[in-house]
């Protein structure tokens, strides 16, 4: 599993990521969580270039007047915790094979990607943020990982289950109730 961005933007990626697994069948339902370090509207986008608009989230979104945390930790807690869940199929000899993705975009709206946009020649699952707030919901991920601005890959060690325990430090809720990285909480309730 792999996570990159388009363009650069405020914050560090994480040196995990958390799952979550559900099983239905033959189909598998993987809903993976990414952590930044932190979200400000820093980097190659509108709002930057445009500067004041960023100065203004900025001074009260991540940091009040820029002395205080903002309220983007009051709510949330800490870093800047993205997810998508990834839907696949497993054939008869245990393989896995990915139909599609839910991630969100960067007005925070459900967005369904494709296996043909997520998987790259190499076999790799690529999920792609474009926007400086790193919603997981970028079409084409596979097709533009090559020119992405970082791409880092997740196997082993750094793919972690996600417990109720780092649940709760994340502040990330529950499936009944998600707070943060809501499309990793959602399965659909349609067969693929």
């Amino acid at each position: 599993m792999c996570v990159g961005s388009s363009d650069w933007a405020a914050g560090t990626l994480g040196e995990t990521l958390l799952f979550r697994v559900e099983r239905r069948g033959n189909q598998l339902f993987v809903g993976y969580f990414a952590y930044w370090s932190c979200e400000r509207p820093w980097g190659k986008n509108v709002l930057s270039f445009t500067l004041l608009p960023a100065l203004l989230i900025d001074a009260f979104y991540s940091h009040t007047f820029f002395v205080l945390p903002g309220a983007q930790q009051a709510i949330y807690g800490a870093g800047d915790v993205e997810g998508a869940l990834v839907a696949y199929v497993i054939d008869a000899d245990q393989t896995l094979h990915p139909r599609f993705a839910i991630a969100e975009n960067g007005l925070h709206e459900a967005v369904r990607l494709e296996a043909d946009e997520l998987v790259d020649d190499r076999g790799r699952v690529i999920l792609l943020s474009e926007v400086w707030s790193h919603q997981l919901g970028g079409h084409r991920a596979a097709a533009r990982a090559r020119s992405a601005a970082s791409l880092r890959c997740f196997v082993g060690e750094a793919l972690e289950p996600l417990t109720p325990e780092l649940a709760a430090n994340f502040r990330l809720g529950s499936p009944s109730s998600p707070e943060r990285a809501k499309a990793a909480w959602r399965i659909p309730p349609e067969t693929m």
